[in-house]
């Protein structure tokens, strides 16, 4: 049993670009407080109970659908994916796990093969481990098993040729979940 922490839409720059008659109702601030508060001080009484420990567990999730613009690619590496490396290089002993798509992987290694190589270094000193998960994004429990598979073991291959390790775990797109996903 574990208690999970699902975190919502976050107002940022970013977020206001894209929607912009859309407001988050929570801010960048407010959000990594309560993380923070949470990670220091959730063992203390959580959900009606008092836990002696609490182990906190981060993944972060980036994406970018096939066929966005190049610009659009550029300024989300700019602003997120390349900002949460550098923080991450900055304090080596913060684990987290990370999920790149397929297709950000591909638009990655032409754009800035860099970024593959300094998180490659980061997953092999085991500082952050690489999920896998379909390669497109795709709602896997929507595909015929045979196509989930495909996605899976697509990424797996990539993963493996990128970073020079194996997925343990897989990042479900939107979330979904189904009873069978596990024999896949």
């Amino acid at each position: 049993r574990c208690n999970a922490l699902a975190l919502g839409a976050v107002q940022t720059e970013m977020l206001a670009e894209a929607f912009p008659d859309y407001e988050a109702p929570v801010s960048a601030t407010e959000m990594a407080s309560y993380i923070a508060d949470f990670s220091l001080n959730g063992h203390r009484l959580y959900n009606g109970k008092v836990l002696n420990h609490i182990y906190f567990s981060l993944t972060l999730h980036n994406h970018q659908p096939v066929g966005n613009f190049d610009f659009v690619f550029e300024k989300a590496y700019q602003m997120s994916y390349l900002q949460m490396l550098e923080a991450l290089e900055r304090h080596p002993t913060v684990r987290v796990g990370v999920h790149n798509t397929g297709c950000l992987l591909d638009w990655l290694v032409k754009a800035h093969p860099e970024y593959i190589d300094r998180l490659a270094e980061l997953a092999q000193r085991k500082q952050v481990e690489i999920l896998s998960g379909g390669y497109y994004e795709p709602i896997l429990v929507s595909l015929p098993d045979q196509d989930k598979l495909g996605q899976i073991q697509m990424l797996n291959e990539r993963v493996e040729s990128l970073f020079g390790v194996k997925p343990k775990g897989a990042w479900l797109a939107e979330r979904v979940w189904e009873p069978h996903l596990p024999k896949i």
